[in-house]
């Protein structure tokens, strides 16, 4: 009796979480993005109709007047990118096009140590191949400022360590907690 106990706890704890997870999925899915240029791509996301989020390093090494954003449901043309910055690795885009589709960003006092997130992007293999909207599960790990210099790409700022699984291609997608909101950019 104690063991199907047991396993009756273990079924419905996994049933929560996996709707949970889904229900997350289904909020962000649709603000997701690929950005490409036909040869180099990246993840980003929509933060009001006509804005989108990625990181600097993504921005940089795609052609802007050749690239495109493709959602689930649509493709966007970049109008411009806006502003961005190397030291933290971000790029706000604007896009021709209005976007019915944004994540919220936040409250930063409310990212912790311990939490549940969820990165969600398009990663790539060796061959090209594109998954999109990838999502995966992990829990934040460390909050902690660095300085990362990898290539090109030299960021110098505060860094969410967390155990969602990333790929290439996974740049510049979102990191979102348990309501769908940003806590932070791949």
């Amino acid at each position: 009796m104690k063991i199907l106990t047991i396993l009756i706890l273990h079924f419905l704890c996994a049933t929560s979480f996996s709707q949970d997870a889904s229900k997350v999925f289904e909020k962000v899915s649709l603000s997701i993005g690929l950005v490409t240029d036909g040869r180099g791509v990246g993840s980003g996301f929509f933060i009001n109709n006509n804005t989108f989020i990625t990181n600097n390093h993504v921005a940089q090494h795609i052609n802007i007047r050749n690239a495109e954003i493709r959602t689930k449901d649509k493709i966007f043309e970049i109008e411009t990118i806006v502003d961005y910055d190397k030291d933290i690795d971000l790029a706000i885009i604007k896009v021709r096009e209005s976007s019915e589709h944004f994540l919220k960003i936040c409250n930063p006092d409310n990212v912790n140590v311990g939490m549940t997130v969820y990165a969600i992007g398009n990663p790539t293999t060796a061959d090209t191949k594109i998954f999109k909207n990838t999502f995966t599960q992990g829990i934040i790990n460390n909050i902690t400022y660095d300085k990362i210099k990898d290539g090109d790409m030299d960021i110098n700022a505060n860094v969410i360590l967390h155990s969602a699984a990333l790929n290439p291609g996974n740049s510049g997608g979102p990191l979102v907690n348990s309501n769908g909101d940003v806590c932070g950019v791949n």
